[in-house]
């Protein structure tokens, strides 16, 4: 203490003395209170240093890993990766098992984006939705025509020029997400292209409707290519339209289309008229042989009436080459027939199935292609069965190829 304090120090007590009246007691008891130090808070010192320490761990990762700085102040993941290994070693080493995501899951990976092939259903659902696509935006698209230009587009044809387009091309890229540029000039085939613009015949219909709610036939080429036929019967016409799908770097799409003719009314009604004809010979077959008129006992133990015409199976069928084929005429004629010693014989059993001289109840049943296979069936209401007839066009001719019998 210097001699300035030394003097305030009197100055002070001498002031005390005068004006302050205490006791000796007193003023003991007020030096002692002076000396005592003040109780310390542990409980302020521990959560300062608690909060001191915390805020180190935070802190000093920013200098030693200046690679996950971002823009926030700090990384808070990076300080609690640090406190967690103090408080339980073993704890964070199965968190970060948990957590941490291997290469594999990462998004964008390279086994996400491994494609799946197709099922054949889906494949299927996929040509199907490509042909309502045709069916809405190719077989339905329609021109502005400027009936002022016109131009002679094929041999005696009259076409007009198509508003808003100059090229086959600019028509076809409308469609190059599901259709290729060769087959949309197939379909579009009385539009046509000349001296820098594009014509359409008035009368031009190529794009018959798919009718996707209808029977189909889905054929498979490769497991790239596959091809998909329908038959459609109109009042005036019957014809077979063909798609042909492929898978392309820019996924599927349709890549040829056509439209074959198949047999108009006026031919299905002469056909019929021969099938007519031929089922009326069918069921007087037995105006093409003779039979003795007494039964002969046979080898077999039964007995039948000799065919006086021929002596095998064969020959017998060949009586009706004209209008049958062996194997049809082996299914009627199988059970009334026995090769003997003597002879081919005629059983004398005669079944409700025996051929029938009238075809006053027919119809057409069934149609695959113009050179195919007819059904027609006969009703023979007197006795509540049906026979059935198919026809195919063999060596240009129509014959019958099978028979059979509902109930």
């Amino acid at each position: 203490m210097d001699k300035f304090d030394q003097h305030i120090k009197k100055e002070v007590q001498g002031f005390l003395k005068q004006n302050i009246q205490m006791s000796q007691e007193e003023i003991n008891n007020i030096h002692v209170s002076i000396q005592k130090r003040k109780p310390i808070n542990f409980i302020y010192i521990s959560a300062f240093s608690l909060f001191t320490v915390i805020m180190l761990i935070l802190v000093i990762p920013l200098f030693q890993q200046p690679k996950e700085f971002s823009s926030a102040p700090f990384s808070f993941k990076s300080g609690i990766d640090k406190i967690l290994p103090m408080l339980d070693e073993k704890g964070q080493d199965e968190e970060k098992l948990g957590t941490e995501k291997t290469p594999e899951e990462e998004p964008g990976s390279e086994d996400d984006e491994i494609k799946t092939e197709e099922t054949e259903g889906e494949k299927e659902a996929i040509f199907i939705e490509l042909l309502e696509r045709y069916n809405n935006e190719i077989r339905g698209k329609s021109f502005e025509l400027d009936f002022e230009d016109e131009t002679e587009l094929f041999t005696n044809s009259l076409g007009y020029r198509i508003i808003g387009y100059n090229s086959m091309e600019e028509l076809t890229v409308e469609f190059s997400d599901f259709i290729t540029a060769e087959t949309v000039s197939k379909l579009f085939c009385l539009v046509g292209e000349k001296e820098n613009r594009l014509y359409q015949i008035v009368s031009e219909h190529c794009r018959s409707e798919f009718y996707t709610d209808k029977p189909y036939s889905l054929e498979k080429i490769n497991d790239n290519h596959y091809r998909i036929s329908q038959t459609t019967v109109t009042i005036v016409d019957e014809f077979i339209l063909t798609f042909e799908f492929s898978k392309t770097d820019n996924g599927w799409l349709i890549t040829d289309w056509k439209r074959d003719r198949g047999i108009n009314p006026l031919e299905k009604y002469q056909t019929l008229a021969l099938f007519e004809q031929i089922v009326a010979e069918f069921n007087t077959m037995n105006k093409r042989f003779t039979i003795e008129t007494t039964t002969t006992p046979l080898s077999n133990g039964e007995e039948g009436y000799r065919i006086e015409e021929v002596v095998t199976k064969s020959e017998f069928y060949n009586l009706f080459s004209d209008f049958m084929t062996t194997e049809a005429a082996d299914i009627v004629w199988e059970e009334h027939l026995v090769e003997d010693a003597s002879g081919l014989f005629l059983l004398p059993k005669r079944t409700k199935y025996s051929p029938y001289e009238s075809i006053e109840y027919y119809s057409l049943t069934y149609f695959v292609d113009p050179e195919g296979t007819y059904q027609v069936s006969q009703w023979i209401n007197t006795e509540e069965f049906q026979l059935n007839y198919e026809f195919q066009h063999i060596d240009g001719t129509w014959l019958i190829t099978n028979w059979s019998v509902t109930e």
